[in-house]
């Protein structure tokens, strides 16, 4: 039982880190509030169209997908000017 709750509680570690990780370019302006939310449930909607089970759907769509705006700023919106 012990080993359970380990990967439990590292499941939920990792779930906050994406959390906190897809609220950045929202809090620093680079894209609307809720944009990782709102992708998100977009991308459960489509995994579940496609036949995904919901628990699939879910690992489908983290809100992970909005933090290459952070990785990669090159490409974060609106672009620069000085480009």
């Amino acid at each position: 039982m012990y080993a359970y709750n380990r990967v439990a509680a590292t499941d939920q570690y990792l779930l906050e880190t994406i959390r906190v990780l897809s609220a950045i370019p929202e809090e620093t302006g680079m894209l609307a509030v809720g944009h990782a939310d709102r992708v998100a449930e977009l991308s459960f909607g489509v995994a579940r169209e496609l036949g995904l089970s919901p628990e699939d759907a879910s690992r489908c769509s983290s809100p992970l997908t909005c933090t290459t705006s952070v990785l990669s700023p090159s490409t974060a919106w609106p672009p620069s000017r000085d480009s």
